[in-house]
């Protein structure tokens, strides 16, 4: 756990929870006796790494701890498919900010991450009462304390998810491949797949986001995503079925937090890209009139997510958490 700011260092935290022991890998930046902490929890299909550039940006004055939702990234893929869900991925921050005796945190949220987000700046009663049904450890639960958040940042996701936007969305990531032959082929392909919704970037900014998404599989000698393939199908249905059945996913209930969000009362800054297929203009602007009422920040030329990865954003967000 040494080093100085701007340098990084990596960890894995065992965790029981679920009926499943799986460990959590956790990236981390900054003085690590630094009360003063940046919690960054990612997107469906990102890991850690998304938010190293930010980490090493903030790290001069803060403690930045980066996790590995399960699934992603270094961290465990778990065997039972069917946990990969919201209330499993609580109690492993829970855990987390535990196990590491965490006082004085800012969430940065993007996406799967700002909804995790909300779940925890919201009074605790109503989230415990579901987590207690997961398995989890009575000290885990009994011992957080809500107040050690002292500021949330949304990016680019709301209290009301469609899932239908969610599958449409996961298919346009996913169509530049499932396998690369070089980072090279990852790189275009990648590009191509994902500069619609991210918005332009530099050539060296594409390589970094290229990276982060991929890992080297030494078995079958080629660059693959990140992320366990059962995030996207934890039903494990043979690809025509599972094709066939995502026309069916547009029906279910949108996912409606607002009974989470209107909790809320830390300070809330709300990102968003101006062409977010996720987190609709009108509902941006309802999320600033109810709850935390956060400061709505937009982004020209950028769908879902901004990356946080460009100075103009950074600045955005250290002046937000230079005030809380």
């Amino acid at each position: 756990m040494k080093g100085s700011y701007g340098s990084s260092r990596a960890y894995e935290i065992k965790i029981i929870s679920g009926g499943e022991v799986h460990n959590l890998h956790v990236n981390e930046w900054g003085f690590a006796k630094n009360p003063k902490t940046i919690l960054c929890l990612h997107g469906f299909t990102q890991c850690s790494l998304d938010f190293s550039v930010l980490a090493s940006f903030f790290s001069k004055n803060y403690r930045v701890i980066c996790p590995d939702l399960v699934g992603r990234g270094q961290s465990s893929w778990l065997e039972n498919k069917f946990l990969y869900q919201l209330p499993f991925y609580i109690q492993d921050i829970l855990f987390l900010c535990a196990e590491l005796n965490l006082k004085d945190v800012r969430i940065i949220g993007t996406s799967l991450g700002g909804l995790l987000g909300i779940l925890l700046a919201s009074n605790p009663d109503k989230y415990m009462r579901v987590l207690s049904s997961f398995d989890m450890s009575e000290k885990i639960l009994t011992a957080w304390e809500p107040e050690i958040l002292k500021a949330l940042v949304l990016n680019d996701v709301g209290p009301v998810v469609n899932f239908g936007d969610l599958v449409k969305l996961h298919e346009e990531v996913n169509i530049s491949s499932t396998t690369y032959s070089s980072i090279e082929d990852a790189e275009k392909k990648i590009r191509l797949a994902m500069e619609a919704s991210l918005g332009q970037h530099s050539y060296s900014e594409w390589k970094l986001l290229a990276s982060f998404y991929t890992r080297y599989d030494y078995k079958g000698k080629c660059f693959r995503p990140h992320y366990d393939p059962a995030i996207l199908n934890p039903y494990d249905l043979p690809e025509l079925l599972y094709n066939f059945s995502k026309f069916g996913i547009g029906s279910i209930p949108e996912l409606n937090l607002y009974g989470f969000y209107d909790n809320i009362s830390i300070p809330t800054l709300l990102m968003r890209g101006m062409n977010s297929q996720i987190l609709g203009k009108k509902l941006a602007e309802d999320m600033t009139k109810r709850g935390p009422r956060p400061r709505l920040v937009e982004f020209k030329g950028v769908g879902h997510a901004p990356t946080l990865i460009q100075l103009h954003q950074l600045r955005i967000l250290e002046k937000f958490l230079e005030q809380n």
